[in-house]
C-alpha cells in the first residue's frame, strides 16, 4: 500500500515538474494559447486548433521601421503590443499569416490618416453649332470658348503617407464657363442656266400639280392670277410672295424653274402645288420628290 502511494505521488511530482518547466520556458499565457486558440469571427467565438508548440520568427513592420522579434504563436494583435506598439483610431494590422502566427510571418502596423484637401480644377466649355442667316453657307465665325474654374474640397485618405482614397465633398463655382459658339452660315448659291443665284433656305419637299384648266380669271389665295410659276405653299412655312426655284431632288431630272409662293391648298407641311395650264400635264407630272430653294 505504502509503494503504491509512493508511486503515485512520484507521477503527480513528475507531471508538475513537466508543467513547471513548460510555463517557466514559454510563460503561461503563451502555454494557454498553444493549447488552445480562440478566434474571434463577427459576433461568434469559435475554437481553433492550435500548432504545435514553438518558438518562431516574426517580422513586424510599423512606422517605417522593421522590428525581428519572435512569437509562440500569439495572435498579430497581442505580438504588436508586446512591442509597445500604440494604434490609432484608423490603423489596422495586415498579415500574410493565418490568424495564429506561425514562422517567418511578416506583420504590418498601417497607419490611416485623413485630410480636407482643396483644389483649383479648369472647367471644360461646351462647342455648339448654331445656323445664323447673315452668312453665307460655309463662311464661319467664333465666339466664347472660355475655361471656367471651381474649388473642389476632397477628404483625401493616406495609408502609411500613401493616398488610397479621394472623396470630392464640396464643389464651389468660382468662374462659369463661357460656351463656344460656331455659328454656320444659311446663305448658298444655286446655279441655274450658267447663272449663280444666292438663297436663303433649301426645303426638300413633295411635288404635287393642280390646274384651273377651264376657269377664266381664276385668282390664287394670295390674289394673284392662277398661271405656270404661281404655286400652292403652306404659308406658315414660305410666306407668300416669297421667290423660289423649284427642281428634281436630284437637281438634274426635271426642273419647275422660278416661282412664287402665290398659293395655299388644303395642305399643310413639306409639300409644294406647282400649277400647269392642263389637267393632262397635271395627271403626267403625278407626285414627285423636290428641291425648293428659297431665293433672296
Amino acid at each position: 500500500m505504502v509503494v503504491k502511494l509512493a508511486t503515485v505521488l512520484s507521477c503527480c511530482l513528475a507531471l508538475f515538474m513537466t508543467a513547471h518547466s513548460l510555463i517557466y520556458a514559454y510563460g503561461a499565457d503563451d502555454m494557454k494559447n498553444a493549447l488552445t486558440y480562440t478566434q474571434y469571427v463577427g459576433e461568434e467565438y469559435n475554437e481553433v486548433e492550435a500548432p504545435e508548440v514553438g518558438r518562431c520568427n516574426v517580422a513586424v513592420i510599423a512606422d517605417g521601421k522593421t522590428y525581428d522579434t519572435f512569437s509562440y504563436h500569439d495572435i498579430a494583435e497581442e505580438i504588436v503590443n508586446r512591442l509597445g506598439i500604440e494604434l490609432g483610431e484608423y490603423d489596422y494590422i495586415k498579415t500574410d499569416a493565418d490568424p495564429i502566427i506561425r514562422d517567418d510571418a511578416v506583420i504590418e502596423v498601417v497607419r490611416r490618416t485623413a485630410s480636407t484637401e482643396s483644389q483649383f480644377t479648369d472647367l471644360s466649355y461646351r462647342t455648339l453649332r448654331q445656323t445664323v442667316k447673315t452668312l453665307w453657307q460655309g463662311e464661319k465665325s467664333v465666339s466664347g470658348g472660355q475655361t471656367g474654374t471651381s474649388l473642389d474640397t476632397y477628404r483625401v485618405y493616406y495609408e502609411n503617407g500613401v493616398e488610397v482614397e479621394r472623396e470630392l465633398i464640396k464643389t464651389v463655382i468660382l468662374i462659369k464657363p463661357v460656351d463656344r459658339v460656331l455659328p454656320s452660315g444659311s446663305f448658298g448659291k444655286v446655279t441655274v442656266d450658267g447663272e449663280s443665284l444666292d438663297y436663303s433656305a433649301v426645303y426638300e419637299f413633295s411635288a404635287t400639280a393642280y390646274s384651273c384648266e377651264g376657269r377664266t380669271n381664276a385668282r390664287t389665295a394670295s390674289g394673284l392670277p392662277a398661271q405656270v410659276g404661281n404655286v400652292a405653299v403652306d404659308p406658315s412655312i414660305i410666306p407668300y410672295g416669297t421667290k423660289l426655284y423649284i427642281c428634281a431632288s436630284d437637281g438634274t431630272s426635271w426642273e419647275y424653274g422660278f416661282a412664287t409662293a402665290a398659293d395655299c391648298g388644303a395642305f399643310r407641311g413639306a409639300l409644294v402645288d406647282l400649277y400647269f395650264d392642263t389637267f393632262a400635264e397635271c395627271y403626267a407630272f403625278g407626285r414627285r420628290a423636290c428641291k425648293v430653294y428659297v431665293l433672296n
